[in-house]
């Protein structure tokens, strides 16, 4: 599974910092959320994913179901 985020921008062809400026965030923050750094995708962001026409909740149910797999996988490959 890849990250919702990115898999988001991605469907619309946008580069991050396209996506970035469309919802008023720096590249560095979009960056971050497609890297996992947040352990949810900050709810404050989502007025401006919607006025873009994004599904915040549905983006925002993927990114903490990537996230957890990714947290697995860290842990298992940290477990051998």
């Amino acid at each position: 599974m890849n990250n919702p985020i990115r898999a988001a921008r991605e469907a619309r062809n946008l580069s991050r910092a396209q996506l970035a400026k469309l919802v008023g965030l720096s590249t560095m923050r979009l960056a971050d959320a497609e890297q996992g750094n947040y352990k949810q995708v900050p709810e404050h962001w989502r007025p401006s994913f919607e006025a873009e026409g994004f599904d915040f909740s549905r983006i925002q149910a993927d990114y903490l179901t990537w996230r957890e797999a990714a947290a697995a996988e860290l842990r298992k490959a940290a477990a051998q």
